[in-house]
């Protein structure tokens, strides 16, 4: 956490009451984390609703202008965020809980991608899981993968090691991306390398 978490929740108390511990509880516990949830969601979907969305941004004096709708620019983020969130709580309630220890979780979607969101907020809910989640697009399976626990890009790097596809990232939070026809032998490679 920054050091002006303890600040931040002195001046800013609507959006985070008290300091939280980690970031991961901001960000699915507090309004600060409905917040980069609005940011990040009003980037999904057509580029040209995107772009309208960034502009409108700039006009904004501040967080309640879309949290409490008191503008009509506001209420305009708003909307375009509840459109977006309620497909994206819809998946959410298609994933079920881990039965062991790797919470895979597949979906087709062409329009927007939520594996890195619905991977993020897996991995606070199920902390000690490799959270794997993976869309279908087109001829390829495109994937995030979280784990507190493992290193992963040596894991991902030797379980795409033949195959078409290509992933990496940081210690505990990868990308990847691998032909469909792979991706089944990449899954098996995965689980062995990752027990």
């Amino acid at each position: 956490l920054p050091e002006f978490t303890a600040e931040f929740s002195l001046a800013y108390p609507k959006l985070m009451k008290e300091p939280v511990s980690t970031v991961q509880e901001a960000l699915y516990e507090t309004k600060i984390g409905r917040v980069t949830r609005l940011l990040s969601f009003i980037q999904k979907g057509q580029i040209k609703k995107t772009m309208n969305c960034v502009k409108i941004l700039t006009r904004v004096l501040g967080p309640d202008d879309f949290l409490e709708q008191k503008t009509s620019q506001g209420k305009y983020l708003w909307k375009w965020f509840c459109e977006v969130n309620k497909d994206y709580e819809a998946l959410k309630e298609q994933v079920g809980k881990p039965e062991d220890d790797l919470l895979l979780f597949t979906y087709t979607e062409d329009k927007m991608s939520f594996t890195s969101d619905l991977s993020n907020e897996l991995i606070y809910r199920f902390p000690h899981k490799t959270i794997l989640i993976c869309r279908q697009k087109g001829l390829e399976m495109k994937c995030s993968i979280r784990n507190t626990d493992k290193v992963l890009p040596p894991a991902i790097n030797k379980s795409l090691q033949g195959l078409t596809g290509y992933g990496g990232g940081h210690d505990h939070a990868c990308g990847i991306c691998v032909n469909i026809d792979d991706f089944n032998v990449f899954l098996e490679r995965l689980k062995k390398e990752l027990k």
